[in-house]
Parts: structure tokens; sequence; C-alpha cells
């Protein structure tokens, strides 16, 4: 980018990819690009939307980054088989949601 222009805005927009492997047990990683910097948020719900585990807050760098989940909750315990979603937030901006399937 020339200096003083802004990002196309498929460039904000981060990306999920699908989570490896999946199905899992005992754990998947969890990889996404951020087209520009900004203040990251990697959660995991339950099917019925309930915050499960969050994985990562924090100012990221442009580029990509992951994640680990191992099928913990954020007290430490594992959580029962099935399937859950992964969320990621940049700045306010949704990437699409990610199905993952942790197997019993």
């Amino acid at each position: 980018l020339l200096p003083g222009t802004a990002a196309p805005p498929s460039a904000r927009v981060p990306q999920l990819a699908a989570p490896a492997p999946n199905p899992f047990n005992p754990q998947t990683e969890l990889a996404f690009e951020l087209g520009t910097a900004g203040s990251a948020h990697l959660a995991i719900h339950d099917a019925a939307g309930r915050l499960v585990r969050t994985l990562l807050e924090a100012s990221l760098p442009a580029g990509r980054h992951a994640r680990a989940w191992d099928g913990r909750d954020d007290a430490g315990r594992r959580v029962s088989g099935g399937a859950y979603l992964v969320r990621l937030t940049v700045d306010g901006r949704d990437a699409p949601a990610r199905k993952v399937v942790l197997l019993p």
C-alpha cells in the first residue's frame, strides 16, 4: 500500500482457516490471518452460543497466527464431545465462524 491509503476492505476482514484436524481429540489448531494489525478475540462457543473458552484476547500484528484448543473450558475442565463454534473478532469485525467437532 502507498502511504496514506487504506487497506482494501478484503484485507481488513479477518480470515479464520478450517480447524485442523477436525474432528479432533485431544487437540486442534485454529489458524487465522489478519490483514491489518488489531485487537483480536478468539473464542470457543457451544452449540447454544455460550462461551466455553477464550483462547486469545490481545493486540496482534498483521499476518498469520495460530492457537491450539485442547478441548478444555476456561476452568481447565474437559468439555463433552460434540460440535463447537470457533469465533474470531478483530476490532469489532467478525470472521465467519467455523465448526469444530470434539470426539469423546
